[in-house]
Formats: C-alpha cells, structure tokens, sequence
C-alpha cells in the first residue's frame, strides 16, 4: 500500500488565512514551575494548514466532519495530477481529464501555488476549479 503525506507542519510562523493569525499555542503547565506535566494549549482556525473544508462550510445544513466515518476519509486508490496554475486562473476541462485513471477515488491536483502560502496572492488570487470539472468526474469518473 501506498502512503501520500499532505500535511504541513504547524507553528507560531505558520501562515494564516487572510493574513490573519492562525495558531497560537500556549505552556498552561510546566514541569520547571512545580507542575505535575507540561500541557499546551492549542488555540487555531479551522483555515490552518492542510484542511478540509466540509460542505457545510459552505452549505447550510451540509455535511460535517461528524457525518463521516473515519473510513470515508481514506483512500487507497488515489492520484495526484500537477498542473501549474497562475494566480485566479480557473482549472478547466481539458485533455488533462483524459489521464485520469478509471477507478481513482481520490484525485488531488498539485497546482504548485502553495510555494505562495504565506503570500497575500496565495488567499487573494488562489486558484480554482471550473464546475464543468465537477459535472465531468460525476459522469465519467463516478469512484
């Protein structure tokens, strides 16, 4: 089996959305102070990192994290296709769909533009996806 790390390591420098700060992590206990442990607090937007936005994120009355098993969420059968975006462009349908394997259940697209993570462009002028790639994976590419 194969394994595909999505994640980006969290601190106090990682870069928040919107140019807003996005974690904030505080010592509430210390063993150099007399305490039983040392103990953090984590305080952080749910725009940090690698996420998921679920749709009620952008839906009322979508799904939430709560509605998926943990099993939902893994995939052994998945692809990563690289396409190099610029800023605000709109990823289309094209022959790039066409290299899309048959019974992929996951398809991530490496756009290259988080090399502008901590960038204004980067939550200003993101890219996107056109929603003629939705309707052609829904019928082409129903896993």
């Amino acid at each position: 089996m194969k394994f595909l790390s999505l994640h980006h390591e969290l601190s106090d420098e990682t870069p928040g959305f919107a140019g807003r700060p996005c974690i904030q992590i505080e010592l509430s206990k210390c063993l150099s102070k007399q305490d039983s442990c040392n103990q953090l607090f984590v305080h952080m937007s749910n725009h940090v990192g690698t996420h998921i936005d679920f749709p009620s994120h952008f839906i009322a009355g979508g799904k939430t994290l709560s509605d998926y098993s943990q099993e939902d969420l893994w995939f052994s059968k998945f692809q990563v296709m690289d396409l190099k975006v610029g800023e605000g462009e709109l990823i289309s349908a094209g022959k790039w769909l066409e290299c899309i394997e048959d019974n992929i259940e996951l398809l991530l697209v490496r756009t290259g533009f988080e090399r502008l993570r901590s960038q204004e462009s980067y939550w200003k002028n993101g890219p996107g996806v056109h929603h003629e790639v939705g309707l052609w994976l829904k019928k082409k590419r129903p896993s």
